[in-house]
């Protein structure tokens, strides 16, 4: 003890920085104990060797399973099971030192990790191996705890930071150090766990010795008993922020699993890479990322880490994805870096946001909860992986953990930031004086379920557009070749989608927003378990347009509700985040919908939609029910606003982006399949490079409208336009004479092209008409958006099978090319390039008349430039808006 002691020795007297030896007298005399700087090092080397052991069995894995000639789901299993007890550990001694001191729980701790490495030392099979890494889990939660906190209390006053640091560092730092290490072992050495277990039992060892002459820094207290009764709690005040924490915790130790205990398993059965040193490269990457995250960030606020956490962990799950339905082993590195950065930010943007908010005496159950959610998570989704791997296969397996992943991040983010705009603006009350009168009008809205709930249902959208045409080469192969038929698979979906705009528009303004939203969600889950079950594809069809009736619905009753639940800079950026969804599922639509249908085939995805559809309707409870302000009788389509020139103008640009983009959007996966031989998986990668720019060129074009003097809206559409004619015409490069990866150049024109006016559009036409006919124009914007999108999307597919046609001869034959079946490459490509062509000179067209239509309106008005720029200062002030970090 250190206690009196220390005092009666006359150490307290001597100056602060002095070196000093600290004496314990006990029954055996006197105990020359470490000085405080040493121990420091001492304690700090302990923890990170705790950690080194706990990432060591990593590489070691495919040589157990080569040796034991065990099946892929038993190494899986070992690493789950040493989760569970690490978590069990952590909740029920996890606060024990703080009651016993924290050197008997070092000294016991480490004494029983020393156990664990014997006993892996001469594991002589798999059973023993696992109750090894039971009590390895055991004494790992045991350690950490105390040699942390010991860590803290000795370091000297001015590294107080270090001593913080270090125990943050450590624990991706040791894992990444111990998979580095058993992986240099075994790519130098026969018998590399023989090795590995052998070093690491002689540095438990000195380790036992330091923690046993560590001079003691926690006072014993009462309680020891009652403090090994797991308490995991949470004060109220920090409920919502940790609700909205858990998928970015679950996605961050879904990616841990990920790296140490499924990998190596892919690394044999899927890159059939023999070397463990490759899996423990791959594992240092990630986990030496994830610590220099956590130093770098230090002046990071917590909200912005844990989007940047769920981003990078979100691009690494589809980049999981790629490398494993490709077998591009080089994609894995980049995944495995960017799934370190999002472990390291993500955890880091928790812990930073939640302990603040609590008491001292609380931070110990709130980090309860933290590890509860954290290594349930681990320990689960590792057994299940080993379990589904038996059955499935390793592709199908891993395809499934990444999609669970990709959802577990895009819920972070969308959590995240709607958390953060509702607790900024969103309207938590309303009198019955100003509340609009209706026949469904409920309660005060619960304000931090709301946007999520809309933008849920909002993703299937964009999702169901852009994805489809992914499942059109597998939806051929079991539904049959017609082109007619798949043509409407796509058809069916936007043209219903398009019309019944207009019919929900005027149905809204009758029986209320959110049941017009909650029956748009009934029918599109309805419509997706017909899809999904079809046996042909007339009953596909029908899904599909009942699909595109209830999206009508749902698109309809959201923007309304964001209009009127929202206020302010509140409302601008609930539209924001409305439009990023789109631009999300518009960008992830392809990739998500080809990992679908690599692991469960196309119905997959309807079923997909089916479930986030049904969660949307769960939610659409907490959602006001808040009817339209405008008047019963309002005329919808007033066809007087065409003769505003400078609202049709505007209203004509996304005309031109359903041309020359959305057209392309849906069937170019197809033409990869069909020209570059791309299954359904690498299409929807390779589609990244046209849907990727859609993310981030909205907030781009506001920014350069707002910012620049001179460049006006009009500036922004005409770069677009002349993107999109450029992206068009650069169909070309699609040959099977030419590599597939100069079609990124096109592709990438189309996004910009597509993305940069969509922040502008719809706030400058609407900005154009008088107050009261807004929703009138809202509507016909929308109709002519929609409307051309569906009479493209089949006129393209018409014209390419007719293009075809006339190239091969054979209608069989081009019935089953123009579905994307492989053959006549040379025949799809060429017909895509006439295509392309067409597109371009039609979106000339545009580009000319909606000139002339501007032109025309300033004119007519008189105004100047500098007048009309002086008179667009309302969306100026929604580009202002659109600038505002929402996490800041």
């Amino acid at each position: 003890m250190v206690t009196k002691d220390v005092a009666s020795s006359g150490i307290s007297s001597r100056p602060a920085g002095e070196k000093r030896a600290i004496v314990e007298r006990g029954s055996l005399g006197h105990r020359r104990m470490l000085p405080m700087a040493a121990a420091f090092v001492g304690i700090s080397v302990a923890l990170v060797a705790v950690l080194t052991a706990a990432g060591a069995p990593t590489p070691l894995l495919p040589i157990y399973q080569q040796e034991w000639a065990l099946p892929p789901g038993l190494l899986t299993l070992t690493f789950g099971i040493y989760a569970l007890s690490l978590l069990v550990s952590l909740l029920v001694v996890g606060s024990l030192s703080d009651h016993v001191g924290r050197r008997p729980l070092m000294i016991g701790a480490l004494a029983l990790e020393l156990a664990a490495m014997l006993i892996l030392l001469v594991a002589p099979s798999i059973g023993v191996l696992i109750v090894a890494r039971v009590i390895q889990g055991i004494a790992t939660g045991a350690a950490s705890s105390a040699l942390s906190a010991a860590i803290v209390e000795l370091a000297p006053e001015r590294y107080k930071r270090i001593g913080g640091l270090m125990s943050g560092l450590a624990p991706l730092a040791g894992l990444g150090l111990g998979a580095l290490f058993a992986g240099l072992v075994g790519h130098a050495v026969g018998n590399a766990p023989a090795v590995v277990w052998a070093v690491l039992a002689i540095v438990m060892a000195l380790a036992l010795v330091i923690a046993f002459f560590t001079p003691e820094t926690a006072p014993r207290k009462a309680g020891a008993l009652r403090s090994l009764v797991p308490r995991v709690s949470l004060p109220r005040n920090v409920r919502g922020l940790f609700a909205s924490t858990v998928p970015g915790t679950i996605g961050a130790f879904m990616t841990m699993a990920l790296y140490l205990g499924v990998t190596p398993v892919l690394l044999v059965s899927v890159f059939e890479v023999s070397t463990p040193l490759v899996g423990a490269l791959i594992a240092f990457v990630a986990f030496w990322a994830g610590a220099l995250v956590t130093v770098l960030s230090g002046r990071m606020k917590p909200r912005s880490l844990r989007l940047l956490g769920a981003t990078s962990l979100l691009a690494s799950a589809l980049l999981f994805i790629g490398s494993v339905d490709g077998h591009l082993l080089g994609l894995l590195w980049i995944a495995a870096l960017l799934g370190g950065a999002g472990i390291g930010a993500g955890f880091s943007g928790t812990a930073r946001g939640l302990i603040p908010e609590v008491q001292p005496h609380q931070r110990a159950a709130v980090f309860s909860a933290i590890y509860l959610v954290a290594y349930l998570t681990m320990g689960i989704s590792s057994i299940a992986a080993g379990l589904i791997v038996g059955v499935v296969g390793a592709v199908p397996m891993a395809t499934g953990f990444g999609l669970v992943l990709v959802a577990a991040s895009l819920t972070g983010i969308i959590v995240t930031v709607a958390r953060a705009s509702g607790r900024k603006g969103l309207r938590t009350h309303r009198t019955a004086a100003t509340m609009p009168q209706s026949s469904d009008i409920g309660g005060p809205p619960r304000s931090r379920l709301v946007l999520p709930a809309i933008l849920l249902a909002v993703l299937v959208m964009p999702i169901s557009i852009s994805g489809t045409g992914i499942a059109l080469p597998a939806i051929a192969a079991d539904l049959g070749t017609n082109s007619v038929g798949l043509q409407w698979v796509v058809n069916g979906f936007n043209a219903s989608f398009a019309i019944f705009t207009l019919v929900w528009g005027i149905a809204s303004d009758r029986i209320g927003y959110r049941t017009t939203f909650a029956l748009g969600t009934v029918l599109t889950a309805s419509a997706s378990i017909i899809s999904a079950i079809a046996p042909n594809l007339l009953v596909l069809d029908i899904g599909r347009v009942i699909g595109g009736v209830g999206g009508a619905a749902v698109f309809t009753g959201a923007t309304a509700l964001l209009s009127n639940v929202f206020e302010g800079k509140a409302r601008g950026r609930a539209f924001a985040l409305l439009g990023t969804t789109v631009g999300l599922g518009v960008a992830l639509g392809p990739t998500i919908a080809g990992a679908l249908v690599g692991l469960v085939g196309w119905s997959g995805i309807y079923v997909t939609f089916g479930i986030i559809s049904a969660l949307a309707l769960v939610g659409s409870a907490a959602i006001p029910a808040l009817p339209s302000a405008r008047s019963g009788h309002t005329k919808l389509f007033d066809l007087a606003l065409l003769r505003n020139k400078r609202f049709l103008s505007y209203a004509l640009v996304p005309v031109a982006a359903g041309i020359g983009f959305v057209t392309l959007a849906s069937y170019l996966p197809v033409a990869l399949s069909a020209v570059g031989g791309l299954n359904a998986s690498q299409s929807g990668l390779f589609m990244l490079w046209m849907t990727a720019p859609v993310l981030v060129t909205p907030l781009l074009g506001a920014k350069l409208a707002a910012s620049l003097r001179g460049f006006s809206s009009m500036s922004i559409i005409y770069i677009s336009l002349i993107a999109l004619v450029l992206g068009d015409i650069g169909l070309v490069l699609l040959s099977p004479d030419l590599p597939l990866s100069l079609m990124a150049i096109p592709m990438l024109l189309l996004g910009v092209g597509f993305g940069l006016p969509l922040g502008l559009i719809d706030s400058e036409a609407l900005a154009s008409v008088p107050s009261h006919s807004t929703g009138t124009a809202a509507g016909i914007v929308n109709f002519l958006r929609l409307g051309t999108e569906a009479v493209f999307v089949g006129a393209y597919a018409a014209v390419v099978s007719a293009l075809i046609l006339v190239q091969v001869g054979n209608p069989a034959v081009a019935e089953h090319t123009a579905a994307g079946q492989s053959g006549n490459a040379t025949a799809y490509a060429e017909s895509v390039h006439w295509v392309g062509f067409g597109l371009a000179a039609l979106v000339v067209a545009i580009g000319v008349a909606i000139a002339a239509l501007h032109s025309a309106s300033r004119k007519q008005s008189g105004l100047t430039q500098a007048e009309e720029d002086a008179q667009a200062h309302d969306v100026d002030q929604l580009a202002q808006e659109l600038k505002i970090d929402p996490l800041a």
